[in-house]
C-alpha cells in the first residue's frame, strides 16, 4: 500500500517500513534454570544456557545485575561475551 505525500516526493511504501520494523525483535532470555553452585560465604557461580533466539541480531552480551536484598533495587555487576554461560561472583 502507497499513501501520497503532499510534497510531491515519491510515495512511501509503508507496507516496506511495517516489515523492516517487524524484523528487529528483542532476543529470548537465557534459558533457565538459573543454576547457583560452588557457593560460599563470600563467592557464588551462576550458570545459564544461552537464549533460544537472539531476536534476528546477533547477541553482544548478557549482561549480568544483582538485586540488593534490603531495598529490591537492582545493580550492575559486569557483562560478558555471548560465548560465556556462567559467571564467578566473588
Amino acid at each position: 500500500m502507497e499513501a501520497p505525500r503532499t510534497d510531491k516526493e515519491k510515495p512511501v511504501n509503508w507496507t516496506r517500513l511495517l516489515f523492516q520494523r517487524d524484523l528487529q525483535k528483542k532476543p529470548s532470555p537465557p534459558v533457565g534454570p538459573v543454576i547457583l553452585s560452588d557457593i560460599q560465604k563470600t563467592s557464588l557461580v551462576l550458570a545459564w544456557k544461552p537464549s533460544k533466539s537472539d531476536g534476528r541480531s546477533p547477541l553482544t552480551a548478557y549482561y549480568i545485575e544483582m538485586r540488593d536484598p534490603n531495598n529490591g533495587s537492582w545493580s550492575a555487576v559486569t557483562k560478558v561475551t555471548p560465548d560465556i554461560t556462567s559467571y564467578c561472583f566473588l
